[in-house]
């Protein structure tokens, strides 16, 4: 029963043999001859066994047996019956059918659980947690680890312990938290070893090869990844074959042992021949070779080999969907095929998400707390020292860690808070520059609009006063017409240009504004207030006051050709205790398009920007009543 948490661990089926596997086998059958004249369920244990031995090499053979077990189960109370369950979603999971893998473990689990079968529920827990991890789906397995854990506890065998150990290391290697898990899988190996399981100890160096490869400790790597394909070897199983050389292919590459990686890559080549086209060690291989094949500027035989990892998304998927797009992005670019490289680009940016982030990470810091506690426990208790220095030494390391956390967590806020102020400080210096841009252009367009286009106006009204070719009836038309004209492009070019601070305070430019703007557009009522009458208005710093005047002479613009307002309400008003201002424009229009509403336009941007850089808010509400703007500043 221990082997199937081995076989899911490793993400193959495999069961220890000997060099003489003949013999097993017919030994085997001699069992299985024997057990038909057995009581109780001797018959339905002798199938599960020949089924362990065929499932690494000939898997339907497995299933063979595994049905005929269940089928000549006489007592549905004995740890067969569950183990057995269990054995029937390991070959789901070998032969890639995540769904029913995942459907038959959750049975095996609650037949377990209910029979009270420890062992067994441990074994299928931990299988539940690796079937997760594989769906993407972090929560559900650190639930199902915790379960295992709970169970392991009351057990004391060195190959559960081994791989549960072994498992823990995986997930944090899975979030990058390398650090947390190289202490559980040298633990692994320790407690493989001990338990002189060859399963196990092939797993255990196959992650520990994966972990040393992620710390870029490469000739550690490659050791104990040699170590792991020579024990495989011995065992005959094409997968531990390929799973261990997988991650070799990497190492070798990376310390430029090209024909290392020739060898090994015909060597595992070889072997797939053996695996079914989805299984794990198999997708393993293609992501390894897809990244070769790229390296060495392959990039065809590269998308080939990810497609068929691609394929599996959702169900049995080896590798995380954002790194995956990233890569086939990678490859269309080097194919120079830059429409679908940036495709995928953007499916790769969309696929990143907080997969664990927020509350996995608080349970995986929860666990890790349990375990080190665990681990503590075990050492005192081997240590066989009194119970006062057992104590003692216990609440010592605790506190211990209970500070280590609480410095990790500072750590954490201060960073978090540096953070949003550099992502404040950069909003703020972008809207700058937009707003900076935005004002040399004014007066660009100012000083063209007064010095070239009104002086031409005016060149044109003296050319027609000289000229015979045009009468005194068309001149007495078309001089009034030239002069308004005239007139309206001076407003607009005293409009561009920036208000001479120095000389008035934000009332009087406000109350002046409002007046000419008016004379502007007779058609329009504007009514504007300001308060207290006694109000300082002079310790309003220069900037707020320019940014202040400038977001009126939007919302006018606003109010008058997207709202069509035929009146418009200004109020300016000041708190000396609250040190602030507060400016309201309100008119009677048909409504405008707010931030909110698809479409926005860049006048809001400009308002928002504006009031971004003095450090202010505003409010904007609008319907087909009206539109009301409010911006509050403060002043100290």
């Amino acid at each position: 029963m221990k082997n199937q948490l081995f076989i899911l661990s490793l993400l193959f089926v495999c069961f220890p043999v000997s060099a003489n596997s003949d013999a097993i086998l017919d030994s085997l059958y001699m069992n299985l001859k024997s057990a038909k004249v057995k009581p109780g369920n001797a018959l339905a244990e002798a199938y599960s066994d020949l089924g362990d031995y065929y499932m690494y090499k000939q898997p339907d053979s497995a299933y063979y047996y595994f049905r005929k077990g269940i089928d000549n189960l006489r007592e549905k109370t004995d740890p067969c019956y569950s183990g057995l369950l269990s054995n029937m979603a390991t070959y789901y999971f070998s032969v890639g059918e995540m769904d029913k893998s995942l459907s038959s473990f959750l049975l095996a689990r609650q037949e377990a659980m209910r029979l009270g079968h420890d062992e067994i529920a441990t074994v299928v827990s931990s299988s539940l947690g690796i079937i997760y991890r594989r769906k993407e789906m972090p929560d559900s397995a650190l639930y199902y680890y915790n379960e295992a854990l709970k169970t392991a506890e009351r057990q004391d065998d060195f190959a559960t312990i081994a791989n549960l150990y072994t498992n823990i290391a995986v997930l944090y290697s899975a979030t990058s938290r390398l650090e947390e898990a190289s202490p559980y899988i040298k633990k692994a190996v320790e407690i493989s070893l001990k338990g002189n399981d060859p399963v196990q100890i092939v797993y255990a160096y196959s992650v520990y090869g994966s972990l040393l490869i992620k710390s870029k400790e490469w000739q550690e790597a490659a050791q104990i990844l040699q170590k792991g394909v020579a024990e495989s070897r011995k065992m005959e199983s094409p997968q531990l074959i390929v799973k261990c050389i997988t991650p070799l292919l990497s190492v070798f590459d990376h310390l430029q042992q090209t024909d290392s990686v020739k060898y090994y890559m015909n060597v595992a080549e070889k072997e797939l021949s053996q695996l079914a086209p989805n299984a794990i060690e198999v997708l393993g291989f293609y992501e390894t070779k897809g990244d070769l094949f790229a390296k060495y500027g392959q990039y065809r035989e590269s998308l080939d080999a990810f497609r068929k990892i691609e394929n599996l998304r959702g169900k049995n998927l080896h590798t995380p969907l954002d790194l995956l797009y990233y890569r086939f992005a990678n490859n269309y670019y080097g194919l120079k095929e830059y429409v679908s490289a940036y495709e995928y680009m953007k499916k790769a940016y969309s696929a990143k998400d907080s997969l664990f982030a927020g509350e996995v990470q608080k349970q995986l810091s929860d666990l890790t707390v349990k375990y080190q506690t665990k681990e503590k426990e075990l050492e005192i208790s081997q240590l066989k020292q009194s119970q006062t220095e057992q104590h003692a030494l216990m609440t010592k390391r605790i506190l211990f860690l209970i500070l280590g956390l609480l410095i990790l967590i500072a750590a954490f806020i201060i960073l978090l808070y540096k953070k949003k102020a550099l992502e404040k400080e950069t909003d703020l210096r972008l809207a700058r520059q937009y707003i900076d841009g935005l004002e040399s252009e004014r007066k660009r367009l100012a000083k063209e609009l007064h010095d070239g286009v009104c002086n031409d106006l005016l060149g044109i009204q003296y050319c027609m006063q000289m000229s015979d070719a045009v009468g005194d009836e068309a001149q007495q038309k078309l001089f009034p017409m030239l002069e308004q004209a005239r007139t309206d492009i001076r407003f607009i070019s005293h409009e561009l240009m920036p208000p001479a601070l120095q000389y008035t305070n934000l009332n009087i430019m406000l109350e002046d504004y409002v007046e000419r703007f008016g004379h502007m557009h007779p058609h329009v009522c504007f009514h504007y207030s300001s308060f207290p009458v006694q109000a300082d208005w002079s310790v309003i710093a220069g900037q707020k006051v320019y940014e202040l005047y400038r977001i009126v002479q939007e919302v006018f613009a606003n109010s008058l050709s997207h709202g069509k307002a035929s009146e418009i309400e200004v109020t300016l008003s000041m708190s000396d205790q609250e040190k602030k201002v507060v400016l309201t424009i309100c008119d009677n229009g048909k409504g405008i398009i707010t931030p909110s509403t698809e479409g926005g336009g860049i006048g809001l941007r400009t308002i928002e920007d504006r009031v971004k850089c003095i450090d202010g808010t505003y409010s904007l509400t609008s319907d087909e009543k009206g539109t009301s703007f409010t911006v509050e500043v403060r002043f100290s």
